[in-house]
């Protein structure tokens, strides 16, 4: 399936955005805006605006991707998080779970000071993307 860039509105794609995809690139990774990032964010703000309009109070979403695998005791996990995003804020309203390890940066949780993602442990709650890298700085 091809996007017609030219047909997204300004409210979603500013010109000097459309201009960007429109320049044939052989290397991106997630540094330049392309026709596929375009799509990723179109696919992102239909499944956010779709989830704005049906959530209640304190109703949970997880959206994934098509290939996401769960692994072991996810469903802990999970719970384990949001319980620590709640100590930290009970109006938290997103949550990033998972990561490139060699290409993002965190935060702990309570604290300050940012560490690269490879030196934390991968086992608890650690902390909140400070660098996102891919299609993730995109949006």
């Amino acid at each position: 399936r091809t996007l017609d860039v030219a047909s997204i509105g300004e409210d979603l794609l500013t010109e000097d955005g459309r201009n960007e995809a429109l320049v044939s690139r052989k290397f991106v990774l997630g540094r330049w805006l392309t026709p596929g990032g375009i799509g990723l964010w179109l696919t992102w703000h239909g499944v956010l605006r779709r989830i704005e309009a049906q959530a209640h109070p304190h109703q949970c979403y997880l959206v994934v991707e098509d290939d996401a695998e769960y692994a072991d005791g996810f469903q802990a996990s999970l719970q384990e998080v949001m319980g620590a995003l709640d100590v930290r804020d009970r109006n938290w309203n997103a949550c990033i779970v998972g990561y490139i390890r060699s290409k993002t940066r965190m935060k702990p949780l309570f604290g300050e000071k940012a560490s690269d993602a490879s030196e934390l442990m991968l086992d608890a709650p650690i902390g909140w993307p400070s660098k996102l890298c891919g299609a993730t700085a995109v949006l």
